[in-house]
């Protein structure tokens, strides 16, 4: 991990960008383990007595003072897994941001995330250090953008999935079940930024489809009933847009599916040949084209 911090911190500041690290400790706290194998697989949650983490943070100096834009990937992975789709491609696609965002005047925040596998906390610390400063205008989260197919069959839908996740699952079932597009999650509140980066990857070269998908749910105590009346909605908190939904920021998760595409999620067979680079590369240029259509 000290590696990996090293090699990104040093690619966002030789584009330019002013970096900073934050601490994040986890102690007494339930979360999951990073070890998806053996018995864990049956009972992923454990208690984290004292688990230390850094975010790796960076902006442009002459806006950092504005509620950015904040645009995150976690660099963690699971022990069981090279990680090269969950999630160095989300990594990729940030780093490389970076260097075509070097000169916008939009006031983006670039946070390479620690400990989403064990329960978001790296998300968790920068949306409280936040909200407790000068907040945030939404947050992108990139997870798992790189892996994609064009067989038949080869995208999952979880059960119960119609009632609560009805446009992907139209679309998907249209395509042949072909795990071919992007999904990107959303609130009423970030629905313009889910609708602005689908035409952004649209306008793409890459063929890359970007298929919106509406969090049904409402906030607070009748969202967690909603969450156990359709238990496939709670796949919609499984990454570091959801610390940011709870801090009231519009925000965004882009993502290939992840577990339910491919067979290669947390396992060994997580391995960059098995990644598609052209729609890898239109999940950077839609995220530009998102950023850079803020400062209008």
């Amino acid at each position: 991990m000290q590696a990996a911090r090293e090699y990104v911190t040093e690619h966002l500041q030789a584009a330019g960008w002013v970096t900073r690290e934050q601490p994040v400790e986890v102690s007494g706290r339930w979360g999951l383990s990073d070890d998806p194998t053996g018995w864990r697989m049956w009972w992923p949650f454990v208690h984290h007595s004292h688990v230390l983490g850094t975010n790796v943070l960076a902006e442009r100096e002459a806006n950092n003072t504005r509620p950015p834009l904040v645009i995150a990937a976690h660099l963690d992975t699971v022990q069981a897994s090279p990680g090269a789709d969950d999630n160095a491609s989300g990594v990729a696609v940030l780093l490389e941001l970076a260097t075509v965002l070097s000169a916008t005047d939009v006031p983006v925040l670039l946070a390479v995330l620690d400990l989403e596998e064990i329960g978001q906390f790296g998300a968790k610390a920068l949306a409280q250090q936040l909200r407790a400063g000068r907040g945030a205008t939404g947050m992108v989260a990139l997870d798992a953008v790189g892996y994609y197919t064009d067989t038949v069959g080869s995208q999952q839908i979880p059960f119960g999935a119609g009632a609560g996740m009805p446009t992907v699952v139209k679309h998907a079932r249209a395509n042949g079940r072909r795990g071919d597009f992007a999904v990107v999650i959303h609130r009423r509140s970030s629905r313009a930024l889910a609708e602005q980066w689908c035409a952004a990857a649209a306008a793409h070269s890459s063929g890359l489809v970007g298929v919106p998908l509406a969090d049904p749910r409402p906030e607070g105590w009748l969202g967690r009933l909603v969450t156990f009346l359709l238990p496939a909605t709670s796949n919609l908190d499984r990454s570091d847009h959801a610390p940011f939904w709870r801090a009231k920021v519009p925000a965004v998760l882009i993502s290939d599916t992840a577990s339910f595409r491919g067979g290669h999620y947390h396992r060994p067979t997580d391995t960059p040949d098995t990644l598609d680079y052209e729609r890898l590369a239109g999940v950077a240029e839609a995220t530009r084209a998102l950023a850079v259509s803020l400062r209008r």
